[in-house]
């Protein structure tokens, strides 16, 4: 029956094949998932039932030292649905039974992320696996990767203002203070998209001149153990500096334009998340190169969190075989019973 992305193991016997297809490429947290199983049978076959679990694992692993690496794993989600239970041996023919599962709106989203510089890894997974269980024998099986998004916050904000006054000093001698505002169109962007920035800077009341403006988007990663150890990984992602020439004692500038470019080479990034053991979170930190280089500060600092989010994906349908004339059983529905596992939740790095 066509192609399909999924893992598949055990899938095929002489007395038939399973298969399962999902309807998108991703669901979103909060949202319900929905899918099809597929099961051909060849010859009769005594079938105990047709059986769909759902799972989810988080894992992270870090060097603690160079001979010993810290590795955490938490099955945080396993819930089995009996689909379907089955009387009599079923006969060969095609069958289908579509499927419907709804998701807590506080579940992490799936992430993966290594560094093979610092050999360390992290990786959130949700999987559904379809099982033809028969009376005795070797049970079919078919594994579907499912992977989910963190829904679009519904106070997605706009033209976000933030605005900082830092006291400048050089060699422990006072040099005045520097105002600088800051408003980035919104607080939600897809990974690879532009940021763009307008700043308003104010250097009537300092003695030093400002030479450029630096804006960065930063990535702070953490991966923590049972122990509540912590890895906590910083990077820049995008940095753009633009000159600027203020001199001492200059009145209020107009607003200025700056965007970050986010490049899709940069194989780091990933989406914002939080969940027991990882902690993903972003933001785009401003900050002035003054002209005096016993100045050595980029002050003053504006931090403006954001989220990240991932965009659209290619996606492959299963295509049926000629003569493809199943029997279609009613829908099964099932909800996630478990609680959704605690989050990682740290204050904004600054």
């Amino acid at each position: 029956m066509g192609s399909s992305s999924s893992k598949k193991y055990k899938s095929n016997s002489k007395k038939g094949r399973i298969y399962l297809q999902l309807h998108a490429p991703f669901c979103y947290t909060g949202d319900t998932f929905h899918g099809t199983v597929y099961f051909v049978i060849e010859k009769p076959y005594n079938v105990e039932s047709l059986n769909l679990i759902l799972t989810g694992t988080e894992k992270n692993s870090w060097p603690k030292s160079k001979d010993f690496q810290n590795e955490e794993k938490v099955r945080f989600l396993e819930q089995t649905e009996v689909m379907r239970r089955f009387d009599t041996i079923v006969q060969p023919g095609h069958f289908e039974m579509p499927f419907s599962f709804g998701l807590h709106s506080t579940m992490p989203c799936s992430f993966e992320y290594e560094n093979k510089k610092e050999k360390s890894r992290a990786f959130i997974k949700y999987a559904v696996t379809a099982i033809l269980k028969p009376k005795s024998g070797k049970e079919l099986r078919f594994k579907h990767k499912l992977i989910v998004r963190q829904a679009p916050p519904q106070d997605i904000q706009d033209n976000i203002t933030k605005t900082e006054e830092d006291l400048v000093s050089a060699c422990c001698c006072s040099k005045g203070s520097t105002k600088m505002e800051a408003i980035l169109e919104k607080s939600v962007y897809l990974l690879s998209s532009e940021m763009k920035l307008l700043l308003k800077i104010s250097n009537r009341e300092c003695s030093v001149g400002i030479k450029s403006i630096t804006a960065e988007l930063i990535q702070r990663l953490i991966l923590r153990d049972s122990s509540s150890q912590m890895k906590i990984t910083e990077n820049v992602h995008s940095s753009s500096t633009m000159p600027l020439k203020l001199c001492c004692f200059t009145n209020q500038m107009d607003f200025i334009s700056l965007t970050l470019a986010q490049s899709e080479k940069d194989l780091q990034m990933q989406p914002s998340a939080s969940s027991m053991l990882i902690s993903c979170n972003y933001i785009v930190r401003i900050g002035l190169n003054y002209s005096s280089r016993f100045i050595k500060k980029q002050g003053p600092w504006v931090i403006i969190p954001v989220i990240l989010m991932t965009g659209e994906q290619e996606f492959e349908r299963l295509n049926p075989p000629q003569e493809w004339n199943p029997v279609i059983y009613d829908t099964y529905q099932a909800q996630i019973e478990a609680n959704p596992p605690n989050q990682l939740n740290l204050p904004i790095f600054q």
